[in-house]
């Protein structure tokens, strides 16, 4: 992608910066495709994917697929539709389990990782935590929670980390919690908790692309981020 398109924003050097940074996506959980989009479109041209599961129509919900690309694997079809967007980008696909993977000669290739398994936390998607702790990698966790998105960094700087806390109810309970206590309750937030299940629509799906972009963007230029326990929420609920 050409730089002029966030040269009103950034620096021709932060811009390179961003262009040679590698990025890796672990675990297909929705709104993957919709993340890798909008930063690819800012600029990440060396993203790596690695997931064994397929597009089901009910991925067209959150996802940047269309109905030809179900029954696919899904990290085919999100490098289609990257290099639709960038030729020149490198998309590198590993459609294995991650059971089967090498994760410490995949993740010291990288710069920085985003763990999007379905479940956490599982003994692989700790595992995969633990080897970027120690390789010095952040790791970014998402949570879509359908009128927002919810963002947490995983790097040396995080403190009283315990990984049952990443969990998608347990983290949002604490974020609904952060709130409460500080006299600002989220009563929408409150209202998700209390359907006792994931929300996640298009709406939060979007809100990530961006928030997580800028999160990347942050850590790459130097800019400080929050670590666990702190978080991020973008929403357009007041």
């Amino acid at each position: 992608m050409s730089s002029t398109d966030c040269e009103n924003f950034i620096s021709r050097e932060e811009y390179l910066k961003v262009s040679h940074t590698s990025l890796l996506f672990f675990g297909g959980e929705p709104d993957s495709s919709v993340i890798a989009e909008c930063a690819l479109r800012f600029g990440f041209s060396h993203l790596t994917f690695v997931d064994d599961s397929r597009v089901e129509l009910s991925d067209l919900q959150n996802d940047c697929f269309s109905r030809t690309d179900v029954g696919n694997y899904k990290v085919e079809a999100i490098k289609r539709k990257l290099l639709e967007v960038d030729p020149t980008a490198e998309i590198s696909l590993v459609t294995a389990d991650v059971t089967a993977v090498d994760l410490e000669s995949l993740i010291v290739k990288h710069d920085i990782a985003i763990n999007l398994l379905r479940k956490f936390p599982t003994k692989y998607s700790v595992l995969f935590n633990t080897i970027c702790l120690n390789l010095g990698v952040p790791v970014l966790h998402t949570y879509n929670i359908g009128w927002a998105g919810i963002a947490t960094v995983i790097n040396k700087n995080s403190q009283s980390l315990e990984w049952s806390n990443l969990e998608y109810r347990v983290f949002i309970k604490m974020v609904a919690d952060y709130y409460r206590y500080w006299g600002t309750p989220q009563h929408w937030l409150e209202d998700v908790l209390n359907l006792n299940k994931e929300c996640k629509i298009s709406i939060g799906s979007w809100i990530l692309g961006g928030l997580i972009t800028n999160i990347l963007y942050d850590i790459v230029v130097g800019n400080n981020v929050r670590c666990y326990p702190q978080f991020y929420m973008m929403t357009i609920k007041i």
